[in-house]
């Protein structure tokens, strides 16, 4: 399962459209952080679901 500020910052900025520093500002974070949580989000629902990288 995702943490809740993985969940909250992949579905921010992918089911929202907003940006990193958007996201950031709205749950008082950095914009790097949002980066961090959105990429181990995306590593972990990956594995979750079975999908292979290309390349």
């Amino acid at each position: 399962a995702l943490s809740p500020a993985q969940f909250q910052a992949v579905w921010l900025v992918h089911a929202c459209g907003w940006t990193y520093p958007e996201t950031a500002e709205a749950l008082h974070v950095s914009a790097s952080t949002v980066g961090s949580h959105v990429s181990r989000a995306l590593g972990r629902l990956r594995e979750r679901l079975g999908v292979v990288a290309n390349g």
